[in-house]
């Protein structure tokens, strides 16, 4: 459901149309200010808004109407997680894989936040079971690398940054981390192979840029 809602939220903005969805989600909470998934998917628009506040405030409302609402749950404990309130965010991706054990963003985003309160090890058991239910899942993959990083467990870390980039081959940011990787294993030619699979896509990254002058 979520993988929807967010292609819809992409395609609203490239049409130009969020400001007329958002319109039409409070009309419905005008008739009926219960309606859950009106709450959550103005959340959703707000949200990419870049109102996160009022965001989080619309998936509270959500969950106010249907407590067992997996979506508002998972999106609310996105909102906290940008708002720096870690340990409501902790909570509430808990209850959204409570409701939907399968549910592998909460379960990626969950692990995101434990690695960065320290706690490396249960972030990646969730990661583990991610990738149990969805192996070539990029974003698992990717900080599954980053945990095992942490725990200078170097080849499998570059293990999962290879299995990132081949399940999600156009991701810049999977890419850059790959090449970062490669780069502090002193293996600049694979490197220098990654970055350029980057500057083909995007040839004014400074970033990229740099790293490749880092490289040769």
């Amino acid at each position: 459901v979520l993988e929807a809602e967010s292609l819809i939220e992409d395609h609203l903005k490239e049409q130009g149309k969020a400001g007329e969805a958002i319109a039409h989600f409070r009309e419905a909470l005008e008739i009926d200010a219960g309606y859950a998934k009106a709450h959550n998917n103005l959340g959703v628009m707000l949200r990419g808004q870049g109102l996160v506040d009022d965001a989080a405030g619309q998936f509270r409302q959500a969950l106010e109407s249907e407590p067992d609402y997996v979506d508002a749950h998972y999106n609310l404990g996105s909102a906290l997680d940008r708002q720096g309130k870690t340990d409501e965010a902790i909570a509430h991706f808990r209850r959204a894989l409570e409701i939907n054990p399968g549910y592998l963003r909460a379960r990626n985003d969950l692990a995101g936040v434990l690695l960065g309160r320290g706690k490396t090890e249960e972030a990646i058991a969730h990661l583990r079971k991610a990738l149990e239910i969805n192996p070539e899942y990029a974003d698992a993959h990717l900080n599954l690398g980053l945990a095992l990083d942490k725990q200078f467990k170097d080849d499998e870390a570059l293990a999962h940054f290879h299995a990132a980039a081949k399940a999600d081959p156009q991701s810049a940011r999977v890419l850059t981390v790959l090449a970062l990787a490669l780069l502090r294993r002193e293996r600049p030619d694979e490197a220098v192979a990654t970055l350029e699979t980057i500057l083909k896509a995007n040839p004014n990254g400074a970033e990229t840029r740099f790293l490749f002058g880092m490289a040769l």
